[in-house]
């Protein structure tokens, strides 16, 4: 099992083995599978790695990107692969591009085949974050999903990736980086994951004279990682603020903003959403719709669900109500707007993330960072 998980499954993270110990599990069924996740994340080696560990192993592994399908011949092109890997495994990646009326067809094929003993293909898709398009999930053949965690997720994984790197293009340069980096390292969201340090490391081994990297040339050759150092310095700063279980001033204080919103705001799904579609859906919807005027009903409607089931639903799998989730959502996103646009007005920050009364934003705002919009921003600039 070790030999297949390349440089993508290098670590011990609690996030990379729980995807071992699911991959390994979803490797003993013929299940269809839908992994999702962002881009860099290791979606289609997932898809690979489940292959290789099952039964399937001897037989072909094809895969196919819908983003090149010709539409017209959509159906002709999934027969196609669909006999090229017979007996095998067959990846349909970016599923969800595809017109609503090819998924439809295609998607018959493999539930009549799933009603029977023997599974010609097991079909596994990845999606696009540029698409949307569930209604793949609504099925009557019992899909698996496999949700792949960020490289911010696994940030332990960092520094062995590292090593692994320095190994690669020890041809170039050995690079090894002093103490004061690594916090800016491994706080980083590394944009395509695991692709994306390795195009960082890359560079800087091309433009480094000298082998240890200290903090002055990190950010000579990447500036932008000082945003990162300054978001670091307020959170050192008011690390007693959030160690606090509490923030506020009188008996309606909240918990400190979870973490499950700043997921939501990067795109990534947890998996206790994916537990049942309704929260999915309404968890989309929420992102999408969280700096307007927007209700439980109509997120319950879009979900297809009641809104009392819906706010049960809520509690039960994240643990919170659509209200607090949507006010933290709302929070986050006027913090990041603090932090890259310093000369963006509190007033017109309270209109973007749907506080349309000033008041309203500064109270809230208050109650769940601790201190004034404004106080916040003389904090980190």
């Amino acid at each position: 099992m070790d030999a297949i998980f390349s440089h993508q499954w290098l670590g011990e993270s609690p996030a990379l083995m729980r995807l071992k110990r699911q991959m390994s599990k979803f490797s003993g069924v013929d299940f269809p599978l839908i992994i999702q996740g962002e881009k860099g994340s290791g979606k289609a080696l997932a898809a690979y790695t489940i292959h290789h560990l099952s039964a399937r192993r001897e037989n072909k592994f094809v895969s196919t990107c819908c983003l090149s399908w010709d539409i017209k011949s959509a159906i002709d092109t999934f027969q196609k692969y669909h006999r090229k890997a017979q007996g095998g495994t067959l990846l349909l990646k970016n599923i969800n591009a595809l017109p609503e009326w090819v998924l439809n067809r295609i998607q018959h094929v493999w539930e009549r085949e799933y009603m029977g003993q023997n599974i010609p293909v097991r079909i596994m898709c990845t999606f696009s974050e540029r698409h949307n398009n569930a209604n793949l999930i609504e099925s009557s053949a019992p899909w698996l999903s496999l949700s792949m965690p960020s490289l911010q997720q696994r940030k332990e994984d960092i520094p062995p990736l590292l090593v692994m790197l320095k190994e690669k293009y020890k041809n170039i340069q050995e690079l090894t980086f002093s103490n004061e980096c690594w916090p800016i390292l491994l706080s980083q969201k590394w944009e395509d994951n695991v692709k994306g340090l390795e195009r960082f490391y890359a560079k800087i081994a091309v433009l480094s004279d000298i082998e240890t990297i200290n903090k002055t040339l990190l950010f000579d050759y990447f500036p932008e990682l000082k945003s990162v150092e300054i978001e670091q310095l307020y959170i050192a700063t008011n690390a007693n603020k959030r160690d606090s279980p509490k923030l506020g001033s009188n008996n309606n204080e909240v918990e400190f903003g979870s973490g499950l919103a700043q997921l939501l705001l990067e795109n990534e799904m947890p998996e206790s959403a994916q537990q049942h579609i309704a929260v999915t859906r309404s968890l989309e919807f929420m992102i999408e719709q969280f700096n307007e005027k927007i209700t439980i009903e109509q997120a319950a409607q879009n979900a297809c669900v009641s809104s009392p089931h819906l706010s049960f639903l809520f509690r039960k799998h994240l643990g919170t109500s659509f209200k607090k989730l949507l006010l933290e959502l709302r929070i986050e996103y006027s913090k990041k707007l603090l932090l890259n646009q310093p000369s963006m007005q509190i007033t017109q920050i309270s209109h973007e993330t749907g506080f349309h009364d000033l008041s309203h934003f500064e109270k809230t705002f208050r109650k769940f960072v601790g201190v004034k919009p404004s106080h916040f921003r003389r904090n980190i600039h």
